[in-house]
């Protein structure tokens, strides 16, 4: 009895996860565990039925109507996963057509041989022809006369399509030919019924049907699992991790985590998000999932990508959480395949000796990897958090990209899902390998999910402010990024009365939540009556404290480590010289705003997230300078530096996982701009003076006693200052634009840096940046003068030099990709061998540049000078020309290639050669230039002026040339056949030995023209046109003339 109990119970559970997979995802299709709805129901059929089924795309050719197919018993049935009647009655309407359809050939071959029988000659080609015809109609279908039709519905019940009546109470209409009877519409209650009649003893010398089904159940474990849990008793990891993120989603969250009888959770407010496959956006994620999981046989990495904030670990807690609830969701999911989760930022990397999969057994719980894949061959495995991985120092510096391949090698065989914020992986490095990878965004709350949001909230029994409310769902999805558009904003949002200052200042936000979280909340509330005690008193040091429980955190990083234990939170309380009467209820309420995790015997405090501690580490940073700015001598910044040195030496901010830090500083400077109470103008100087003194002058930075790690130590600190610096100008509207930041002092210091070569080797400084929108980035080697630098044989990516003069700075040799020069000055700069990717050059001065031997691929010259230069063997591919001014350079040499241009001015300049096929040049000059030999074929020339210059030989076929005005320009030997010449004004061309041969040339001004030995060979010519060009030497015999318009 224990194993047909087993058996049942496993086919019952397999039911319900086929049943939850075909409500989310509308199908039965497995393409990656070979299961699709037909063979897998033929095959279980024939088992609990003995049918002899098959499927009938197998036996018939272009088979509609039915599924499956059994012709030694006639037997049909329809696999459908739609519960209609009407699904039914459309079945039925094709089988009916089909059995008439088939009559009429058989009926129409009777009469053919019939005739032939009576009268031979009418037996004719055409009659054997059709006779043909007829035959392989039927041998490729099948006469379902006397055959039984049934419907296997894909869903636990079909008593919806059973019990239908239709008119007149007659139910469905099935014609005699075929057997049909509502009993015949089967659903998996039916197969449940039937595999529980089967008997534990064999009987009539059948095979045993238990063991059958089990055998069944085994080839589709995905669907069916084991007969037991395995693995949940063992002294193994897997099942404490995943349910550390699954209590994550049911516990109160932060702000309610002390109020009684609070009922705001994350699984109450959690919204399933949009998500961005391709060019698709999908509400039901789920969807997303399964077609990876189990509808796709060669993507095995899906990517799961989303900015700071959205909820990317949250969908790790939700999945969590319905896997260990067993639940709909859970089936739908993952079948009844284990997962396993990993939280990337905790592995424990400090031993380099170890190889990835020790690291990965040693964090999972196991000691082997054949212990592992015993309990977990088949697991789906969730990489929590890439983009945190690859910010810790050491794992980004080896490559995310070989982490994944390596774990990837030892997980083969499974699926694999990784969460990270966009951009930190480079998924192009997976395109030469064997496997291939796919894509999901996660995107920003619009106006349907803010509502969505609001309402669950709000049925958690929470109110929120009027105007709070109105400005949530009423706000414009662009103004909303990043201050209404992720469920973490919309929490904290609806914390607050939305005054109009609040509103689009991400610092004023956070302020009013967590300084007032803490200052103004009544604890007494919160904790039992032993813990009462009139703590708003010292609500200053408390906000303090949490802002030093910041630093701390910054701090640990260096360990990479993203918390602080019981014994540093003891620390910094007792730093802050609080009474002692009052410590554990500072300690208490300290983590109002933070979490306590297991650590071993005591416990240790993290934030709730990320951008929390960001606004309390710019707080603190924030306050330590305030307390500086009135002290400090403009001659005497070594108090600012040492400073400096204190906080900043423990790790870059820009780029990491504290990168808000920088971001909560500008808008707290942008809310508080009125309220300095030191001098804007001696603000400005001193700050100047910093950036002159930091490198040589001053050597508080460089003689500072860091206590190891110095030189690392060293670039963070000068880094992080030199970027602060830049928050503070910006965000304070005080950095004077007109006068160049400067590193040194005299020509003396410049002299000792350009031998130095120090920004070289620290060319890693320029890459430092906060982004503060899409149009407003602050980063340090913006407005500088970096006149003669050296940059040569280096790779440098995405570094800001915007505003800046590197007048005669060398970038000869070096690789460059995302380098922003807007609005730069780049004269006599040197770029020679260099490969530049995805430059900006917009607004920038270009004069006697030097590019010879570079490419130049995918950059923007938007608004940009260039004045002579060198160019000799440049490739340019891909790049923007727009408002752009061109002068006298030379491009004789130069290749260039597939680059738009649009109100484009070239004067004096060579374009010979150019080739510029298929783009569309707009409204642009070509004063005095030569562009013999270009290959403008199939170009879209339109509004553009060629003035003096020389054109001979260029290729212009099938282009369109509208509007344009040519004057006094050699044309000779081009050719222009099958190009349009349309509305355009043409004076003074010599167009000898030019061919028009199937041009068109319609509605256009032709003033002092040369067309000596020019071929018209079925040219297209308008009327007006035509006139015109007869009174020159235009050979016009062969020409077609046009009177309409066309």
């Amino acid at each position: 009895m224990i194993r047909r109990e087993n058996v049942i119970k496993r086919f019952i559970m397999g039911m319900s996860v086929l049943t939850a997979y075909i409500y989310y995802t509308g199908n039965l299709n497995m393409h990656d565990i070979n299961i699709s709805a037909e063979q897998f129901m033929c095959d279980l059929l024939n088992i609990l039925y003995n049918m002899d089924l098959k499927n009938a795309n197998n036996v018939t050719y272009n088979n509609s109507g039915y599924d499956l197919i059994s012709e030694n018993k006639k037997i049909i049935i329809q696999v459908t996963v739609t519960d209609t009647p009407e699904k039914i009655i459309r079945t039925l309407n094709t089988i009916k057509h089909k059995v008439f359809e088939y009559s009429e050939w058989t009926e129409k071959l009777r009469e053919i041989r019939v005739q032939k029988k009576l009268d031979p000659s009418t037996y004719t080609s055409k009659v054997q022809d059709d006779e043909k015809k007829i035959r392989s109609k039927l041998a490729e279908n099948v006469n379902l006369n006397d055959y039984t039709l049934y419907f296997m519905v894909m869903k636990q019940d079909a008593t919806m399509q059973r019990k239908y009546k239709g008119e007149n109470n007659q139910g469905y209409v099935c014609i005699d030919e075929v057997n049909f009877d509502k009993k015949n519409i089967w659903d998996f209650s039916t197969l449940i019924n039937k595999v529980n009649s089967i008997s534990e003893i064999s009987s009539n010398g059948e095979d045993d049907l238990l063991t059958e089904i089990n055998h069944f159940m085994d080839k589709n474990i995905n669907v069916f699992g084991m007969l037991s849990e395995h693995g949940n008793s063992l002294n193994n990891k897997v099942k404490s991790i995943i349910k550390e993120y699954a209590d994550n989603f049911t516990e109160k969250l932060f702000r309610h985590r002390y109020v009684r009888n609070s009922k705001v959770t994350l699984n109450r407010l959690f919204v399933e998000p949009k998500m961005k496959v391709k060019e698709y956006s999908l509400d039901n994620f789920i969807v997303i999932l399964d077609n990876f999981l189990w509808n796709e046989t060669k993507k095995r990495i899906l990517f799961i990508e989303g900015d700071a904030a959205i909820g990317k670990t949250s969908l790790v807690s939700y999945l969590c959480y319905h896997y260990l609830e067993k639940d709909d969701i859970s089936k739908a999911v993952f079948l009844n395949s284990d997962l396993v989760c990993v939280r990337l930022r905790e592995l424990d990397f400090s031993d380099r000796n170890k190889s990835i999969q020790e690291i990965l057994l040693e964090y999972l719980g196991f000691e082997t990897m054949e212990k592992f894949k015993t309990l977990f061959a088949d697991c789906i495995l969730i990489l929590d958090g890439a983009d945190e991985m690859s910010m810790i120092e050491g794992i980004h510096s080896t490559g995310m990209e070989d982490l994944i391949v390596s774990i990837r090698k030892i997980f083969k065989n499974n699926k694999i899902i990784i969460t990270s914020r966009p951009q930190f992986i480079d998924t192009r490095r997976f395109d030469a390998r064997n496997f291939s990878i796919e894509k999901a965004e996660i995107l920003h709350f619009d106006k349907e999910k803010r509502k969505q949001w609001l309402e669950k909230y709000e049925s958690c029994g929470e109110s929120v402010p009027e105007k709070t409310k109105e400005y949530i769902i009423n706000i414009d999805d662009n103004v909303a990024s990043g201050v209404a558009d992720t469920p973490l904003a919309l929490y904290l949002l609806v914390a607050c009365d939305m005054r109009e200052e609040l509103q689009g200042n991400v610092w004023a936000l956070y302020h009013e939540i967590f300084h007032n979280a803490i200052i103004n909340t009544e604890y007494n509330e919160n904790f039992d009556n032993s813990l009462e005690h009139p703590i708003k008193d010292y609500e200053e040091i408390l906000y303090k404290i949490v802002c030093s429980i910041a630093f701390r955190m910054f701090k640990n990083s260096m360990e990479e480590r993203y918390y602080i234990s019981s014994h540093e939170l003891d620390e910094i309380i007792n730093e802050s010289g609080v009474d002692s009467v009052i410590v554990k209820w500072v300690r208490k309420c300290c983590v109002l705003c933070a979490y306590w995790k297991s650590n071993g015997k005591a416990g240790a405090l993290e934030f709730y997230h990320n951008n929390i501690r960001d606004y309390f580490f710019g707080e603190y940073i924030y306050n330590k300078l305030s307390l500086l700015m009135n002290e400090n001598d403009v001659e005497n910044p070594q108090n600012f530096l040492t400073t400096m040195c204190e906080i900043m030496q423990y790790g870059y901010i820009a780029g990491t996982t504290w990168e808000q830090t920088f971001l909560f500083i500008y808008n707290k400077l942008q809310y508080d701009d009125k309220n300095y109470e030191c001098d804007l103008e001696s603000m400005v100087i001193f700050l100047q003076s910093i950036y002159t003194k930091i490198i040589l002058a001053d050597d508080t930075i460089w003689t500072y006693n860091y206590s190891g790690y110095n030189y690392q130590k060293i670039k963070n600190t000068l880094f992080n200052t030199l970027l602060l610096i830049r928050v503070y100008q910006k965000g304070a509207l005080i950095e004077k634009n007109s006068t160049k930041t400067t590193f040194w002092s005299s020509d003396g210091e410049f002299i000792q840096i350009l031998n130095s070569n120090i920004f070289a080797d620290w060319c890693d400084m320029f890459k430092q940046k906060v982004i503060i929108s899409n149009n407003n980035i602050i980063s340090i080697g913006q407005n500088c003068l970096l006149d003669g630098l050296n940059f040569e044989n280096r790779s440098m990516q995405n570094v800001g030099f915007q505003d800046s003069s590197l007048r005669k700075a060398s970038f000869n040799n070096t690789n460059l990709n995302g380098i922003d020069f807007a609005y730069s000055d780049l004269s006599n700069a040197f770029f020679s061998g260099a490969i530049l990717e995805k430059i900006n050059f917009s607004n920038a001065l270009l004069d006697d540049i030097d590019f010879s031997n570079a490419t130049l691929i995918n950059c923007n010259f938007t608004g940009a000078k260039i004045r002579r230069g060198k160019f000799d063997l440049t490739k340019v591919v891909d790049c923007a020309f727009k408002d752009l001014k061109v002068e006298d350079v030379n491009w004789g040499t130069t290749k260039i290639q597939r680059c738009h241009l649009e109100n484009v001015k070239f004067t004096n300049s060579c374009l010979d050669r150019i080739k510029l096929r298929k783009e569309t040049i707009n409204n642009s000059e070509f004063i005095n230039c030569s562009l013999k030999k270009a290959d403008l074929e199939r170009c879209n020339v339109q509004e553009s002026i060629f003035g003096e210059c020389v054109l001979d030989e260029i290729i212009l076929i099938g282009a369109e040339l509208c509007n344009i005005e040519i004057t006094k320009t050699s044309c000779r030997n081009a050719n222009l056949s099958n190009s349009s010449i349309e509305d355009s004004q043409l004076i003074s061309i010599d167009f000898e030995n030019t061919s028009f041969t199937q041009a068109i040339l319609k509605k256009n001004s032709w003033e002092h023209m040369k067309f000596r030995n020019s071929d018209f060979r079925h040219t297209q010519i308008f009327t007006d046109d035509f006139i015109k060009l007869k009174k020159y030497d235009a050979d016009l015999r062969w020409s077609v003339e046009k009177n309409e318009d066309f």
